[in-house]
């Protein structure tokens, strides 16, 4: 007669080790999966800026400094949320608290290139200029091409007076030499707005846009939106204006 044996048992190791395996393969894809899908802080603040959501980004970037974490680049992130929700804020106090952190241009860099991707420039062109002749001396491609567009706008470019010199340097094309003995600059493209100042024969100025074709006086020519060395900036009639080399 055969001899019915009991099915053997498993000892404890065992019959723990599987459970205890597989909760640490779970374990593991959670941890995994964790770090390849959510945000890291980085990615936050670049988020929180597209969306322009800058007292969020303000706060995150701060928060990010007190941890030590990248310190330069979450300087960045917070100047361009300062200049956004604080625009009684310098912007040289900014850069230079970033300046203080590195020496190196590339963060003063991308946070003027951000401040005017994001549109946030209004009337402080003139401050952002500033500081990009600041960072490097003359200015590389990215930041002469920034310079370049704040210039193509109608807003004012408030700031130095050495900071006009370094624009006529900068975009030699772009100057013109007043050729009337009274040229009035004005606040529109008309000779019904308000006169700004009067410019001198052979004064040079700084062409920023123009408006189409048109006829003023008998003479054909375009109303220009220039900027004069004081930095300040009006609408004449190019009819009146001549290339540097004329």
């Amino acid at each position: 007669m055969p001899v019915v044996r009991p099915p053997s048992r498993r000892s404890l190791a065992v019959r723990i080790g599987q459970p205890l395996a597989l909760l640490g393969v779970a374990i593991g894809l959670i941890v995994f999966l964790y770090y390849r899908f959510s945000e890291t802080p980085v990615e936050r603040a670049e988020r929180l800026y597209q969306k322009h959501d800058f007292p969020a980004l303000k706060k995150h970037a701060r928060v990010q400094k007190q941890k030590g974490d990248q310190v330069q680049l979450f300087l960045s992130y917070e100047a361009v949320a300062t200049f956004a929700t604080e625009p009684q804020t310098r912007l040289a106090a900014l850069m230079q608290a970033i300046a203080a952190a590195d020496a190196r241009p590339i963060f003063r860099r991308e946070t003027l290139l951000r401040i005017v991707e994001s549109g946030m420039v209004a009337d402080r062109g003139g401050e952002l200029i500033a500081e990009a002749c600041k960072i490097e001396n003359p200015p590389g491609a990215e930041l002469r091409h920034l310079i370049g567009e704040l210039i193509k706008t109608s807003q004012p470019l408030r700031g130095e007076d050495t900071v006009a010199g370094k624009l006529f340097e900068l975009f030699p094309a772009l100057q013109r030499k007043v050729k009337a003995k009274r040229l009035q600059m004005r606040s529109g493209p008309s000779t019904d707005a308000a006169v700004v100042r009067q410019l001198d024969d052979n004064e040079m100025l700084l062409m920023r846009n123009s408006h189409g074709m048109t006829n003023v006086s008998g003479r054909t020519g375009r109303w220009t939106f220039v900027l004069d060395k004081n930095m300040q900036s009006g609408w004449v009639f190019d009819a009146y204006l001549v290339s540097n080399d004329d």
